[in-house]
């Protein structure tokens, strides 16, 4: 039996190719076309004339398909991926057809389109969840809500994340929706500098996005971030937390729902919605709500401003996905924030603690040198005072031997210098308290200063006096027994501190609550390293000073409710700043009579003076 006709074997592959949907195509030995199936024919109409060279065809009606199989060798075509104009891809195979004709081959072009879209949806959503992978690591590194926020914008609009162009975080507290960050290019221009930068720098994952972002840090577009913070809505207005909210259209619906949601601006919405689309001058908006334990804690949303680029349904599957992951991370950024507070809490509860300890610890010195004094000045005071009346009375019968005279005369300055030291150790372990009456600094200052009159001009040295008094009264319920030994004691201290002369500094100033008096010398000033501990009892630098003039005064000033600061400046090297509240002021806030020191003042004050009582 012969070789079948070359009609059978026509017909029995139009058969074949039809059951098949297959473009067939034969050609001879020289690679010219010698029948090419009805399927072919319909799918690449006029593409295969007879007669005409099967690869010049094949080339003008398809052109070559990247593929991403290995390659096959140069010299072989079988198997190579072809597009044709309408979007359909085939693959094309070459098998020797001897039966036609001697060296004659069939060309097969099989439609994979649809294999080649299922292999496509396959590689994105590999590089999907790649990404994701990548973005939950990195967020799930970080403990910094701020930074929670900013990795979150990135990898929403990064090319190896989602790659959207603009990106905005909007935090929600209670019914206030407030934008607080935006990132991505705010023009075209922009937009082309930083995409051909980052394609210059060739990233290989998005986790060396992030770390590059780290290390060379990254200003959001000033313009990007201004639209973001002139985002502010009162969601309340626009339904937001009624019943009708989760059906409401637009933004308000897509929060109530708390899914990620595409909103056309040609769409029906709320304020809200119409205020956003003016706002970014965009039509598609992608919305991302962010829970944290349940409860709306802030929204992403993304648009693609720059390229035009459909939003689709992958993209919001995507979108769906991460808002999970994104929500959790914020919790635990959230949690370290709290966490983080409690720490520095405590530590400030340690440390007042601590300072409660030492002051507790000082209240108990303080009670235990009350008790002693209290002793010695029982025990010293009246054999003293008898010395020294004894010695006055000598003197006054003016003794003839000057040596006699003289150790009389000693005699007399010590006991006095010693009955100082006893009254000033009793005032400070056992405050003196009196009645508060309304006074005016200006006068209590103006008598003070009297007190020294002699002193400013003693030893043919010149202390000039710089009083600045407040024109208007500043008047202070206090007991003026107190702050005039005070005053006395500060403008004492100036005045010897300037011997050789000098200018001393006396100001009264009214404040709206409170009055202040300055007391100020251009002396040679208090050391750095001394500072601290001017007002501790007993410590003075002074070869004839008792150490506890300062002590009294601030311990006096506290008992008026006020409290004394050293400063200084360029020109008086030491002010000493008195502030007392002023008598209106007090009443304003029903305050009447005497002001006691605040409670963390006193507690010195209270255990020496029980120890006395």
């Amino acid at each position: 039996m012969g070789p079948p006709s070359p009609e059978v074997l026509q017909a029995t592959l139009e058969s074949v190719c039809g059951r098949l949907k297959v473009a067939a195509v034969l050609v001879d030995g020289g690679g010219k076309i010698l029948w090419s199936s009805h399927h072919a024919q319909a799918a690449l109409p006029g593409a295969f004339p007879l007669g005409a060279s099967f690869d010049a065809a094949l080339e003008s009606a398809t052109r070559p398909e990247a593929d991403r199989r290995e390659p096959p060798p140069a010299a072989v075509r079988e198997g190579e991926l072809r597009r044709a104009p309408g979007g359909t891809v085939y693959r094309h195979f070459r098998e020797r057809f001897e039966a036609a004709a001697p060296g004659a081959a069939l060309h097969c072009l099989v439609d994979v389109s649809r294999e080649r879209e299922l292999e496509e949806h396959f590689l994105l959503n590999f590089h999907q969840l790649k990404s994701m992978k990548e973005i939950v690591d990195i967020l799930y590194e970080s403990l910094s809500t701020p930074e929670v926020v900013y990795l979150c914008l990135v990898a929403v609009t990064a090319q190896m994340g989602f790659g959207f162009n603009r990106a905005f975080f909007l935090q929600v507290s209670g019914s206030r929706m407030r934008g607080r960050i935006g990132i991505g290019p705010s023009n075209h221009e922009e937009a082309h500098q930083i995409w051909t930068r980052l394609a210059a720098l060739n990233f290989s994952s998005l986790r060396e996005v992030f770390q590059n972002l780290q290390r060379n840090g990254d200003v959001p577009d000033p313009r990007t971030q201004e639209l973001a913070i002139r985002m502010d809505f009162d969601l309340h207005q626009c339904g937001w937390g009624t019943p009708e909210a989760p059906s409401s259209p637009g933004i308000i619906g897509a929060l109530a729902r708390g899914k990620p949601a595409k909103l056309h601006a040609s769409e029906p919405g709320t304020a809200v919605d119409r205020v956003l689309f003016q706002l970014l001058s965009t039509d598609v908006l992608a919305v991302v709500p962010l829970f944290v334990r349940g409860t709306l804690a802030g929204v992403i949303l993304a648009d693609n401003f720059i390229t035009r680029k459909p939003i689709g349904e992958g993209d919001l599957n995507v979108l769906k996905s991460f808002a999970g992951y994104a929500g959790v991370a914020l919790e635990r950024s959230h949690l370290y924030d709290e966490l983080r507070e409690s720490v520095a809490k405590l530590r400030a509860a340690n440390e007042t603690l601590k300072a409660s300890q030492q002051k507790l610890l000082q209240a108990e010195k303080l009670s235990a040198i009350g008790q002693l004094a209290a002793y010695v000045s029982h025990e010293i005071r009246n054999p003293l005072v008898s010395i020294g009346g004894l010695a006055r009375s000598l003197l006054k019968d003016q003794v003839d031997d000057p040596d006699t005279a003289e150790t009389l005369q000693i005699i007399v300055s010590e006991v006095t210098r010693l009955e100082k030291f006893l009254r000033e150790t009793l005032d400070f372990v056992k405050p003196r308290t009196g009645a508060a009456v309304e006074v005016d600094l200006g006068d209590l200052v103006r008598d003070s200063l009297a007190t020294f009159r002699n002193q400013l001009t003693a030893g043919g040295v010149a202390v000039e006096v710089e009083a600045k008094l407040s024109s208007s009264p500043a008047r202070c319920r206090i007991d003026p027994d107190l702050l005039r030994h005070a005053l006395l004691n500060l403008i004492k201290n100036a005045i010897e501190a300037m011997p050789g002369g000098g200018k001393l500094l006396v100001s009264v100033q009214r404040n709206d609550h409170s009055a202040t008096i300055w007391v100020g010398d251009t002396g040679p000033g208090i050391p750095p390293e001394v500072r601290p501990r001017i007002f501790e009892p007993f410590f003075t630098t002074k070869p004839e000073g008792t150490g506890l003039g300062l002590s009294i005064a601030s311990q006096n000033i506290r008992g008026l409710g006020g409290r004394l600061e050293l400063e200084c400046d360029d020109t008086y090297k030491t002010i000493f700043k008195l502030t007392l509240p002023l008598a209106e002021a007090e009443e304003a806030q029903g305050k009447h009579g005497f002001r006691h020191a605040q409670p963390e003042e006193k507690e010195t004050e209270e255990a020496t003076s029980r120890s006395l009582s």
